[in-house]
């Protein structure tokens, strides 16, 4: 995978698209073919929409900060959009968020130092 990688970033800015989003479906299109993930009209099963909609639940059930995940999908609403489109709850999520609020303090806590407050 990883030289698959360099090659597609080779001479290009570090801001740069890899591909375009149409070298990307097809190639999406043709692994659904070859794995037979294919609907009743031929089509492919999973599209590159289908991918970013994974990508976001699976950022907010592991708990990436919903801002963050705006800014990475290039959107400049500050997260409002996401919540929006993804705010449906798995049950095990939702079981999980359950457990924080309990009296103890979460497993994902990092514990900050006091910070002394100037005279």
């Amino acid at each position: 995978m990883r030289p698959l990688v360099e090659k597609l970033c080779k001479g290009k800015r570090h801001n740069e698209r890899l591909f375009s989003v149409e070298q990307a479906r097809k190639a999406l299109a043709n692994s659904c073919k070859r794995l037979g993930f294919i609907n009743e009209s031929d089509e492919p099963t999973f599209t590159h929409r289908s991918l970013r909609r994974m990508f976001i639940t699976r950022a907010i059930e592991r708990g990436v900060d919903v801002k963050v995940i705006a800014e990475w999908q290039g959107h400049k609403d500050g997260g409002k959009l996401i919540l929006q489109t993804y705010s449906y709850v798995n049950p095990v999520h939702s079981n999980r968020m359950a457990l924080l609020m309990s009296d103890g303090e979460p497993a994902n806590v990092i514990p900050m130092p006091k910070a002394e407050i100037p005279a």
